[in-house]
């Protein structure tokens, strides 16, 4: 249950948030190898508004379990009708260089890197990320059906708790890359951008054997790719960026400085 869960969080999110969560996170790559990494995560607040999800220790968290990172956005914060939502942004030059982790047991292990090759005017990007893969492991296991009254009744069980724990749940994952692509273990593909999307839904119809779930979810397994053999991005596009880029990097440099680091 908890691998599931994990799972059907991307990133950081699970260490971050706790209830109904909503997850956006879109890679954005430009022929050059720079870009960003977008996340917009929304949890709805239990009890006092005041609540605060995102505690700045796990922001530091956040910046101290990433390389590649060249600067991070101070993050936008939004609290309204009951909900929390925060947008995080992660610059890099070389998204080659980008790894992301995690703390499990105290060792650092690698959730989340890229590989890029270009290709002439084009290129491939490849995405590994351990958690869908892990969503996929658990997806391909086979297990031996409830024989007993005692075995039913906890597997009924295990399927209410997991439906509690995931209500609510959406994750949206995407690349946008230099130019229209074509894609692997990605649901849906249209123009420069491949997606995908993991709900409470395809969860739990997976944990009840439905088969379009678990090819779904089978269909993620191993690493993601996307592939494009010209560059379509518009230089007012890319101009835009440099300026974004270069910005982010003299915030990030003065936050820095003002933090004696």
């Amino acid at each position: 249950m908890k691998t599931l869960f994990r799972l059907a969080a991307l990133a950081f999110a699970v260490t971050l948030f706790a209830g109904c969560l909503e997850s956006d996170q879109q890679t954005v790559l430009y022929g050059d190898g720079s870009g960003k990494i977008v996340w917009s995560l929304s949890v709805k607040l239990k009890g006092d508004e005041k609540e605060e999800p995102m505690k700045p220790e796990k922001l530091a968290e956040m910046e101290n379990s990433a390389d590649g990172i060249v600067a991070w956005a101070e993050p936008k914060i939004v609290k309204e009708n009951g909900s929390y939502r925060v947008t995080l942004v992660a610059y890099f030059d070389d998204i080659s260089k980008v790894k992301l982790y995690e703390d499990k047991g105290g060792e650092k292990k690698e959730m989340l890197s890229f590989e890029f090759a270009k290709n002439g005017d084009g290129g491939t990007l490849t995405v590994k990320d351990s958690l869908t893969a892990d969503a996929a492991k658990k997806a391909e296991e086979k297990k031996d059906p409830p024989k007993t009254d005692e075995e039913k009744q906890m597997a009924e069980g295990m399927k209410k708790m997991m439906a509690e724990m995931v209500a609510g749940l959406r994750l949206a994952i995407s690349v946008k890359a230099p130019g229209t692509v074509t894609a692997e273990k990605f649901s849906k593909v249209e123009g420069r951008v491949a997606s995908l999307v993991i709900d409470d839904k395809l969860i739990l119809d997976s944990m009840d054997e439905k088969p379009e779930a678990q090819k779904a979810l089978e269909g993620m397994a191993g690493d993601r790719k996307v592939t494009w053999t010209k560059n379509e991005v518009p230089t007012d596009e890319m101009e835009a960026f440099k300026k974004e880029l270069a910005a982010a990097k003299a915030a990030w440099a003065k936050k820095k400085e003002q933090q004696g680091k």
